[in-house]
């Protein structure tokens, strides 16, 4: 009888919380609205008056974005919830007494700067303690318009990882390196990535200008990745590929077992 309770209660917060995402005013059937699999929900998108991504509800994360008059994300917040009453939380998992992560306390945040050409050039990192600290530092290196290397500073300035981009004719990221260095200049390959793509439109890239090259910037969609880590002077490679369909627009509606709708 105790299970069935929480169950029915857990039931209704996610039907609550749909309801309240569904007064988004954004109906556009191009716009990304929910990701399931099954009947769990797995990420949920709000969009503005200007049907922008405004906020992101997934498992344990809310995210809310903000932007200036040039439709430029400067900035975003993250809130976290392990409630298993919160909208889309695994059932058994116990935390915080919050029933919508939308509700939950905001612990980070991060700024965005831009460069008089209109491009990113600095993401600065915050964490809410004892009292706001900066974490981290973001920076990009460009090649036209697309950034070509990502370098994350510690406060001081110095780069502690960073990651180099290679693109296609079409603007999709290709092959992605990953290096982690401890004296900010000499850097160790810790992983590569190489993506395949269809030539079919990617709803993620209404969030393009978060400063995170790749899903959010292709404009077409992964069907096939090899991840190789790197160990002891060996090579690890992992390949998985995606099996996708589409609707009538050229969008994804199913990846795998993930189920994506659009508009309301």
């Amino acid at each position: 009888m105790k299970n069935s309770f929480l169950f029915l209660f857990i039931t209704l917060g996610i039907l609550s919380c749909q309801r309240e995402n569904s007064t988004q005013q954004c109906i556009d059937n191009t716009r990304i609205r929910n990701i399931k699999s099954g009947n769990i929900q797995q990420k949920q998108y709000g969009y503005n008056e200007n049907c922008q991504v405004s906020e992101l509800v997934e498992a344990f994360q809310y995210s809310k974005y903000t932007y200036d008059p040039s439709n430029r994300i400067i900035k975003s917040e993250y809130a976290f919830s392990l409630n298993p009453a919160s909208c889309y939380m695994p059932q058994g998992i116990q935390g915080e007494n919050v029933s919508d992560p939308r509700k939950a306390k905001i612990s980070s945040y991060s700024v965005f700067e831009y460069n008089m050409d209109g491009k990113l050039n600095k993401k600065s990192n915050y964490y809410f303690g004892n009292a706001i600290t900066l974490t981290s530092v973001n920076t990009f290196v460009y090649k036209d318009s697309k950034i070509i290397r990502l370098n994350i500073e510690n406060p001081d300035n110095v780069v502690t990882q960073y990651y180099l981009y290679t693109y296609d004719e079409s603007g999709n990221l290709v092959h992605e390196e990953y290096y982690f260095t401890n004296d900010g200049i000499d850097g160790t390959i810790v992983s590569s990535t190489d993506y395949v793509f269809d030539n079919w439109k990617n709803p993620f890239f209404t969030l393009a200008s978060s400063g995170e090259p790749g899903i959010n910037t292709n404009p077409n969609n992964i069907t096939k990745e090899t991840i190789t880590y790197y160990y002891s002077g060996s090579a690890y490679p992992h390949t998985r590929d995606y099996q996708i369909e589409y609707n009538t627009a050229g969008y994804p509606v199913k990846v795998d077992d993930l189920v994506y709708s659009y508009g309301n």
